[in-house]
């Protein structure tokens, strides 16, 4: 899609529930402090299950109107912390991605292709981002659960202090 002059930066993300975000910032804050960098924002922390990019007001509306999802609640079991040499960027991986979160991936691709929305290439490696230009740690193991109960179409709005994340609309599973 085109970023136009009215475009908005849209994906589709799991958000985290207040008890949720604590646990994730209670579990994580050691390595976090440890890799530096620029730790994300609570209000901002998510998985990515589709990301949009730029787009127009016809097209956001569409999106609005597109899951036709079936999926029941899960739970995601993070168990470990990765770098990112290419972009230094700390994230949290699941153990094993959930087959109801591959199923939640494809089925809300099919419905964007609809739309014109084509999916990258990459696998899908859904993950929660920490910090931004982080430095590595050495390899430690983190366990939490994280019972996913809904789905949010998100914008990423960009402020002077750094970006913020505006669910717009959410879909219970």
């Amino acid at each position: 899609m085109q970023k136009h002059a009215k475009s908005r930066r849209l994906f589709f993300a799991i958000m985290p529930n207040t008890e949720t975000r604590s646990t994730i910032q209670r579990t994580t804050r050691d390595a976090v402090k440890q890799a530096g960098g620029r730790p994300v924002p609570p209000r901002n922390l998510h998985i990515t299950v589709a990301f949009l990019g730029n787009i127009d007001a016809g097209a956001a509306q569409a999106v609005m109107r597109n899951p036709a999802l079936d999926v029941s609640g899960f739970f995601v079991e993070f168990g470990r912390y990765w770098h990112s040499k290419r972009n230094r960027m700390l994230w949290l991986e699941p153990l094993t991605v959930p087959q109801e979160l591959q199923i939640l991936e494809k089925q809300l691709w099919l419905g964007l292709s609809e739309h014109g929305f084509v999916r990258e290439e990459r696998p899908y490696r859904p993950h929660v981002t920490l910090a931004r230009n982080a430095n590595p740690i050495p390899t430690s193991e983190v366990t939490f659960r994280w019972k996913v109960r809904s789905l949010s179409l998100v914008e990423s709005i960009t402020h002077a202090s750094g970006s913020r994340y505006e669910p717009l609309h959410t879909w219970q599973l």
